[in-house]
C-alpha cells in the first residue's frame, strides 16, 4: 500500500513539472509574438500606431499588413541611401513641389499629389481636414488663418454673405458628397488652389521647412506602376475630345496630327495645311476632331521636350521622393485598403466617406497592356529610361504590362538621354 501512494505522489509531482513547462514554453512564444510585432509598429511615423492597430484589427493582420508598408518604405530607402540630398530651399523655391505639395500642421502631415492617383480623393481629404481642423478653429479664436470666402461661395453658388463659419460649414458637407462619383455636383478643388482659395496649406508659407523631415511628421505619397499611369493620362486627356475647345491638351491633339498628317488625313486635308502654313487653331481645321494613337502620342512627349507634363512626368522627379523620403507610401494597385488606412490614421469617419466606386475607370490592366503591345521596342526602351526611378524606387517591374510578361532587351543606344 505504502508502494502504491509513493508513485502516486510521484506521478503528481511529474504532471505539475510538465505543466509548468508547457506554460513557460508558451509564455516565451506569447513575449516573442508580442516584441515583433511591436518591433515593427514602432517604425511607422510616431502617433500612427494605435490608429493602425484599430484599423487592421487582429493581429494576424497587424503582422502582414504591417510588414507590407514597412517593405515599401524600405525599398524607398534603401534605393536612396547612397545619394546625397539636400532640401535646403527647397519648399520655398520649387514651383512644381509648391503646386503638387499639401500641408496639414494639425496633422504633422505633407502630402505630395501625383497626378493620375487618386489625387480628387485625396486632396478633398487635405481640403476638408484643413477647413474643419485649421481654419475653422481659428475662426473661433479670433485668429482667422486666410482664406477667399468670396471664391468659396462662387463654387457653391451660395449666397452666404458675412458668415464665414455657415459657409465653410457648408464647404464641408459639398466635400463629403464629392467623394460619391453618382454625385453631380463636383468641386473643382485644383482650380480653387490655382486661385490661392486656400493659401496656407502650401508648403511655402512654413517659416520654418525643416520640421516637414521630423520623425513627428508624415511625409505621404500615393503611386502607381508607371506604364499604367501614362496609359491613364493618354485615355484621359488624349483619347478623350474634351469638351473645352483649345485646352491645353486639345491644343496637344492637335499638335500631334499635325505631325503625321498622311496617318490621319486625306490628300485634301494635308492640303489645307500647305496652304495655311501657320494654323491658328480653328475649329473647322482638318486635325480638330482627330485621336492620335498612343504610339504617336508616345513618341511625341519622348521626343519634344517641351511636353513635360505633370501627368506623365515621372513622380519621382516630381514629389523629390529621395530628398522627402516619405514614410507612408501608398499604390493605386491598393487603393482602397491603403485609404482606409490612411482615413483612420487622420481620424476621417469612413461611413461619410464613400470612395468604393471612384477608381473604377472602365478599363484594365489588360486594356491597357494592349497598348503597350502596339508600341515598337525603341519606344518601350525609352519609357523604360524615362521612369527608371519610378520603377527602381517603388519597386515596380516593366515586364508587367507587357503581353505574356516579355522581356525586352535595351542597349545604352537604344533610349534618347534628355533631362527632365
Amino acid at each position: 500500500m505504502e508502494i502504491i501512494i509513493y508513485y502516486l505522489l510521484c506521478l503528481i509531482a511529474r504532471k505539475k513539472i510538465i505543466t509548468n513547462v508547457l506554460y513557460f514554453i508558451g509564455t516565451l512564444v506569447f513575449v516573442s509574438f508580442s516584441y515583433n510585432t511591436a518591433n515593427q509598429l514602432s517604425k511607422f511615423p510616431i502617433g500612427t500606431q494605435s490608429k493602425f492597430v484599430k484599423c487592421v484589427g487582429n493581429s494576424t493582420e497587424i503582422s502582414n499588413t504591417s510588414i507590407q508598408y514597412e517593405k515599401r518604405i524600405q525599398s524607398l530607402n534603401n534605393q536612396c541611401d547612397n545619394r546625397s540630398h539636400s532640401f535646403t530651399n527647397l519648399i520655398h523655391q520649387n514651383k512644381i513641389l509648391n503646386h503638387l505639395g499639401f500641408v496639414l500642421r494639425s496633422h504633422s502631415l505633407f502630402y505630395c499629389s501625383v497626378p493620375k492617383v487618386a489625387t480628387r480623393t485625396l486632396l478633398t481629404y487635405m481640403t476638408y481636414l484643413h477647413i474643419r481642423d485649421e481654419i475653422m478653429p481659428s475662426l473661433a479664436n479670433k485668429s482667422a488663418i486666410s482664406f477667399k470666402a468670396d471664391y468659396l461661395n462662387q463654387m457653391l453658388s451660395s449666397a452666404i454673405k458675412n458668415d464665414s463659419m455657415s459657409l465653410l460649414s457648408l464647404f464641408l458637407s459639398h466635400l463629403t458628397m464629392t467623394t460619391n462619383k453618382s454625385n453631380s455636383t463636383q468641386l473643382d478643388l485644383w482650380s480653387m488652389y490655382q486661385k490661392t482659395a486656400l493659401p496656407y496649406v502650401r508648403p511655402r508659407t512654413l517659416s520654418d521647412s525643416s520640421i516637414l523631415f521630423s520623425k513627428s511628421f508624415t511625409r505621404i505619397i500615393f503611386v502607381r506602376h508607371p506604364f499604367e499611369r501614362l496609359a491613364s493620362a493618354y485615355v484621359d486627356k488624349i483619347a478623350t475630345l474634351s469638351s473645352e475647345p483649345f485646352s491645353i491638351y486639345d491644343n496637344l491633339r492637335r499638335r500631334i496630327c499635325r505631325k503625321s498628317p498622311f496617318f490621319y488625313l486625306t490628300s485634301s486635308e494635308q492640303n489645307y495645311y500647305r496652304t495655311f502654313r501657320m494654323v491658328h487653331n480653328q475649329r473647322n481645321e482638318p486635325c480638330d476632331k482627330i485621336i492620335p494613337t498612343f504610339e504617336h502620342f508616345v513618341t511625341f512627349i519622348m521626343f519634344d521636350s517641351s511636353q513635360v507634363d505633370v501627368h506623365w512626368q515621372p513622380y519621382s522627379t516630381l514629389c523629390h521622393a529621395c530628398t522627402m523620403k516619405y514614410n507612408f507610401i501608398g499604390k493605386y494597385e491598393t487603393i482602397q485598403e491603403d485609404l482606409e488606412l490612411l482615413r483612420v490614421q487622420l481620424g476621417l469617419n469612413t461611413t461619410n466617406w464613400n470612395t468604393k466606386n471612384n477608381f473604377s475607370t472602365g478599363k484594365t490592366k489588360e486594356n491597357y497592356k494592349l497598348l503597350y503591345s502596339k508600341l515598337p521596342n525603341h519606344l518601350i526602351c525609352n519609357l523604360k529610361h524615362f521612369y527608371q526611378e519610378d520603377f527602381k524606387l517603388f519597386n515596380y517591374q516593366v515586364e508587367d504590362y507587357l503581353i505574356d510578361n516579355q522581356k525586352v532587351q535595351c542597349s545604352s543606344q537604344s533610349y534618347r538621354r534628355f533631362s527632365i
